[in-house]
């Protein structure tokens, strides 16, 4: 049905993962995995609050966090654990948006979804399978646990299953016509197949750096001319509440038991050899046949304490993240609608931090407020050295409410109050950073600019009949043989792999490519020889080539289609 690793899309801040059943689908949505606006697509006419009108029809917010609500429970149906997510409606505007577009488009085009089928994919869902069966338990658990604590019925999962076939069907009668000629999938494996031997050769701007010369004059025009990529830091302050795992360590160790005890003792053993075992083994590592039964290891009982303190560390971190997240939960549950029911932001965050303090103040939690914090700041006021606080914090959006932050000395829950962007800098204070900054880019246009006098003279050279080890030693350049062959179907997993692809394929075999940039300098690709499948191979391996090959022209299809869809859709936004 579909690969749920592809069908995983995020709400600006990671509030939520949303599930859409199409897998075609997710590519159309990789702007939104990216950080971007979705609505890039659709210009500055998306903004926030008011009825959406969407190919003619006018939706309400209400409406789409209905959709959205769909979503989250596709996604728990379609996974093991069952569990619905968390959401922040206004973060998650855009992909409900997104969705109605698809559910709508699916209307237009006569599709529909009939009782049957959605009582047969309830049946068919992740969540209530056991032993590859249907399990009513599980279903009515799922009803009872999940739905009805979130205060959904069992219309709303018809309904959410409804919409996903929906989207399932239209999805296949866009792709499910394209069609492949026998011609154009030849030519595409023996194209994808072709293997080449290659030679590389860089040439990196450090080699050149002590040519470079810079003067205040012109790191002064640099500066002026580059003044958007010379700004302080973002920060950020919060409130924070600390879970710290000390205080789960009585717990912790009271927990562990001896058969604990034991398999770490077991699984961990080479950790408690002997010192004398040690020296023997050391002198032994060359040895093929080394005998476990001679080495001495120090008795559970001496180390008995040792590793009781190692696990209840790790137990002690896991209830301390636990904690956390039941606590997180607990006060998103009371807040989550304030950002999407209060137009005045500030008035939505003093609510927020009323409700912040009072909260902890109940479950007798200490608030500490950190002041300004800058990215990349590694001590943090009350806190001490969190990092991944800092980055939490500057990534939260709609919604600045964390949920557990695992951190090295305990969890914490957060609520940003306050963010500062980034403000332009002074030349003086970030002088010898420009001065550096200009130095890099003109040995980089040095190192391109030998790339391209290099490739000129090489390719001279090999047309009149010379070899490419002596035109190179000539120029004082040495080509270095890759490792591996290259095809045009898949860039090698080496450093600028998509680069030396793409200059092995348009360079003819005997030559040597134009000048490549690449991000330290610049790339010449010597194409050595050219080897091509043979019509066996072909003949062995087409069937599973055939079918790959039409799911990529499907999935080029579906993307081509969704984006012509998203700019005749005249989505805009009532004010």
């Amino acid at each position: 049905m579909i690969i749920s690793s592809m069908n995983r899309f995020f709400t600006k801040h990671g509030r939520v993962t949303f599930f859409i059943i199409a897998a075609i689908v997710i590519v159309t949505f990789v702007l939104f995995m990216t950080g971007q606006s979705v609505f890039s697509l659709f210009s500055e006419r998306y903004s926030s609050p008011g009825d959406t009108v969407i190919l003619g029809r006018s939706v309400s917010r209400k409406e789409i966090s209905s959709v959205i609500d769909n979503m989250l429970i596709q996604q728990a149906i379609n996974s093991e654990n069952a569990t619905l997510g968390r959401v922040d409606y206004q973060a998650a505007q855009d992909a409900g948006i997104r969705t109605m577009l698809l559910i709508y488009a699916a209307q237009d085009a006569g599709l529909a979804v009939g009782d049957k089928e959605v009582a047969e994919a309830i049946e068919k869902a992740t969540a209530f399978q056991k032993d590859g069966k249907f399990d009513k338990a599980k279903y009515e658990k799922f009803i009872k646990e999940q739905l009805k604590l979130r205060h959904f019925t069992k219309h709303d999962l018809d309904e959410a299953v409804r919409k996903q076939l929906l989207v399932e069907k239209f999805t296949k009668s866009v792709t499910d016509n394209v069609v492949c000629s026998e011609d154009e999938i030849k030519d595409a494996f023996f194209r994808d197949n072709t293997k080449a031997k290659v030679e590389t050769v860089e040439f990196k701007f450090k080699d050149y750096l002590k040519e470079v010369k810079v003067k205040d004059s012109e790191a002064k025009s640099y500066f002026e001319s580059n003044k958007d990529k010379y700004k302080t830091k973002p920060a950020c302050k919060f409130m924070a509440v600390a879970f710290k795992v000390e205080e789960f360590k009585p717990e912790a160790l009271k927990s562990i038991t001896d058969d604990e005890v034991k398999k770490y003792y077991e699984d961990h053993k080479a950790f408690y050899l002997k010192k004398d075992s040690k020296k023997k083994d050391s002198k032994k590592k060359d040895s093929k046949k080394k005998d476990d039964k001679k080495k001495e290891y120090k008795p559970l009982k001496e180390v008995e304490a040792q590793i009781k303190t190692t696990l209840a560390n790790k137990k002690a971190k896991d209830l301390a993240h636990k904690a956390a997240t039941k606590y997180s939960d607990e006060i998103y549950d009371m807040t989550k609608d304030v950002f999407y029911e209060v137009k005045d932001a500030d008035k939505a965050l003093e609510t927020m931090k009323g409700s912040f303090g009072k909260f902890a103040e109940k479950n007798k939690k200490e608030v500490i407020n950190t002041g300004w914090v800058e990215k990349g700041s590694s001590d943090i006021k009350g806190l001490g050295k969190e990092p991944k606080i800092v980055s939490t914090a500057l990534e939260l959006l709609d919604n600045p409410l964390s949920e557990s932050i695992k951190g090295w000395k305990g969890s914490y829950v957060i609520l940003v109050t306050g963010k500062r962007e980034p403000q332009p800098e002074s030349f003086e204070n970030i002088k010898k950073e420009i001065i550096e900054d200009l130095k890099k880019e003109k040995a980089v246009n040095m190192a391109r600019e030998k790339a391209r006098d290099a490739s000129l003279k090489l390719s001279e050279a090999l047309k009149k009949g010379k070899k490419l080890k002596d035109a190179a030693k000539k120029l004082k350049v040495t080509f270095k043989p890759m490792p591996m062959e290259i095809t045009p179907a898949n860039p090698p997993w080496v450093m600028n792999g998509r680069v030396i692809q793409q200059a092995t394929c348009s360079t003819p075999e005997g030559q040597v490519s134009p000048s490549e940039d690449i991000s330290d300098g610049a790339m010449l690709v010597y194409v050595q020889k050219r080897t091509y499948p043979t019509m066996k191979e072909y003949e062995e391996q087409k069937k599973q080539f055939a079918e790959r090959y039409k799911m990529m022209k499907r999935y080029t299809v579906w993307n081509d289609y969704f984006e012509k869809l998203a700019e005749r859709s005249n989505i805009t936004v009532k004010k």
